[in-house]
């Protein structure tokens, strides 16, 4: 989601899930702001992932770190990954519940 200039993102809620086959080759999947130094919204172990399964905040190894908490004013909102590719995944399904203020 691109920078929106004066205005803040605050993640509420957040599910994932891999389809196709398990993920593999990275370590995590990560929702971040987009500054410069980005601040985490929430991360999920690509062992969470299994294929055709929701993963959700709330359940084991899905770290919501700031759910609730304004990021960094005035960035946008990107999805990665750490360590690495996805490899053996066809596609990464998701759904982040944001609010604007």
């Amino acid at each position: 989601m691109p920078p929106s200039g004066g205005r803040t993102i605050t993640v509420v809620d957040a599910w994932l899930r891999s389809l196709g086959a398990d993920p593999g080759g990275n370590t995590a999947f990560i929702v971040t702001d987009t500054a410069a130094s980005p601040v985490t919204a929430l991360s999920v172990t690509r062992a969470t992932l299994n294929s055709n399964v929701v993963a959700r905040a709330g359940i084991t190894n899905f770290t919501a770190t700031n759910l609730g908490t304004a990021l960094t004013g005035g960035c946008g909102l990107r999805i990665g990954c750490t360590v690495g590719d996805v490899i053996t995944s066809d596609t990464l399904d998701y759904c982040i519940l944001y609010t604007v203020t």
